[in-house]
């Protein structure tokens, strides 16, 4: 779905039918939906330290000594709820579809209720336990830290609804869409898509006034659009390969030299300490390609023999050639 890579292959596979990928088709739609709202709401909730001192907290309570039986049921028992609290969850699909700091902040709501009962039944019995006390207090600063927490975790749960109905309604649940040619769907299945698709787009526009704001209903009626216009394109694995014809798959672009591009530009942060790297990389990139290359001992072996044998290689090399290496390098790109 990159233009980029959209312009390339049209151009060079004239005619032929792009296949759109479920999956990153609706990363991009959850994207758009949360990025701005997750962006921050992570932040703050970061901010505050919540996390790390509940971990410092659980710790503590499951390695009290106590012999109190009282004391020992409710730590036993406060430990059971940070567990809870601090256990990862989703379907490990990463962020859209799984929002993970969301769903530590409802734990901690919901955690935060246990743990006053555990407080209330404290107090009745006259007999204080400290962690417990504690954990009650780091809770609540969820409501202490900041307004947005909780405005920005309503309005994103809220589009968490409707990216949902989007995922059901491209029938992309848990799991990758299986891009194999031997799927194959029947009319009528094809026709029942089609129609959740058409479905789930009208709920979209019979919402307008509800959907939380101008941006989102836009985003929406551009998301129609765009599965009116590709439409083909989503289903084409489902569809029938035509009698002659064939299904091709492009290689994906992480191969190897682009790896080591991303490595030029790991190294090149550290050097300059800072993101600007670009320049480097237009300027040295080649260089720096060749001497990563220098830590591939196949590569070692089939160039210069060895390494014992590289400065003899080096020094073969004839006036002509360096003369020519200076004259590439006149120019704008010096």
């Amino acid at each position: 779905m990159g233009k980029g890579i959209a312009k390339s292959v049209e151009e060079i596979f004239n005619g032929v039918v792009v296949i759109i990928c479920h999956f990153h088709f609706l990363r991009a739609l959850g994207d758009r939906l949360y990025k701005h709202y997750y962006k921050t709401f992570s932040k703050d909730l970061d901010k505050t330290g919540i996390k790390g001192k509940l971990k410092e907290l659980r710790r503590k309570a499951k390695g009290s000594k106590t012999r109190n039986p009282f004391a020992r049921e409710i730590l036993e028992e406060l430990v059971d709820i940070l567990d809870d609290v601090l256990s990862s969850s989703g379907e490990g699909l990463g962020y859209p579809f799984d929002l993970s700091k969301l769903r530590f902040y409802e734990r901690c709501l919901e955690a935060e209720k246990r743990v006053d009962k555990l407080v209330e039944r404290c107090i009745k019995a006259w007999k204080r336990v400290g962690v417990a006390y504690d954990v009650c207090n780091v809770l609540r600063r969820l409501h202490e830290s900041s307004y947005r927490l909780d405005d920005y975790a309503r309005i994103l749960q809220e589009r968490e609804v409707w990216f949902k109905k989007a995922r059901l309604a491209l029938r992309w649940k848990n799991g990758p869409i299986p891009l194999s040619t031997k799927v194959r769907w029947s009319d009528k299945q094809l026709k029942a898509a089609r129609k959740g698709i058409d479905a789930f787009l009208e709920e979209v526009i019979g919402q307008k006034k509800s959907i939380g704001g101008k941006t989102f209903f836009v985003l929406f009626v551009r998301l129609r659009r765009c599965l009116q216009r590709t439409w083909i394109s989503c289903w084409l694995p489902m569809l029938r390969t035509p009698k002659g014809k064939r299904v091709i798959k492009l290689e994906r672009t992480n191969n190897g030299v682009e790896q080591d591009f991303r490595a030029i530009r790991r190294h090149g942060r550290k050097l300059r300490g800072n993101k600007d790297v670009e320049e480097l990389i237009q300027r040295e990139g080649v260089g720096l390609l060749l001497m990563l290359n220098m830590g591939v001992n196949k590569y070692v072996k089939m160039v210069y023999g060895s390494w014992e044998k590289m400065g003899k290689r080096f020094a073969e090399v004839k006036k002509e050639s360096l003369a020519a290496a200076e004259r590439s390098l006149d120019g704008p790109n010096r």
